[in-house]
């Protein structure tokens, strides 16, 4: 992001259109000097009026064509830049929402995660508690089935054993 932010800046201070202006600007003073000068030399006495006016026009028509070129070069740097600083804060505005629909999507997957993990703890916690049930109901079932066979060797210990005398086989009748 602080690489977009200083391309931004970079493209604002050293933008083409810019530099191309000032071009113009020094191309302007150099011609306006240039004019002083002649008008010096005709003070002077070194050019005649003819040849003062002819030195002007020529200076005139060459920058002239120069300030046209200037302008048109000024006109299609501010389209290109235009489009480039489009293209850079397009990219700047990524950088910063991007982050955060990073964020936002990392928080739905570990959430997803979290509600996962939380659904295999109960799973695990219920087949634990149903594991459980399932042992304690055979533990009684095994208690109840040694209780009756405890009561049924009683009670065929009972059979076998004589009312009257208490031997456990007895021929008394």
């Amino acid at each position: 992001m602080h690489e977009a932010d200083d391309s931004i800046v970079q493209a604002r201070l050293l933008r083409e259109s810019t530099k191309v202006q000032t071009k113009m600007d020094v191309a302007k003073m150099q011609q306006a000097e240039d004019t002083f000068e002649l008008k010096q030399a005709r003070k002077k006495g070194d050019l005649t009026e003819v040849e003062l006016a002819d030195a002007l026009k020529r200076l005139k028509a060459s920058g002239t064509w120069s300030f046209q070129d200037f302008e048109k070069q000024i006109s299609e740097s501010q389209v290109l830049e235009d489009i480039h600083e489009q293209e850079l804060m397009r990219i700047a505005d990524y950088m910063r929402v991007r982050p955060q629909e990073i964020k936002n999507e990392l928080f739905k997957v570990r959430h997803k995660l979290m509600k996962k993990h939380e659904k295999e703890d109960e799973r695990q916690r219920l087949e634990a508690k149903r594991l459980k049930e399932v042992a304690d109901h055979e533990e009684r079932r095994a208690a109840e089935k040694r209780r009756e066979e405890r009561r049924e060797e009683k009670e065929l210990f009972r059979e076998r054993t004589c009312g009257k005398c208490g031997q456990v086989v007895c021929m008394c009748v």
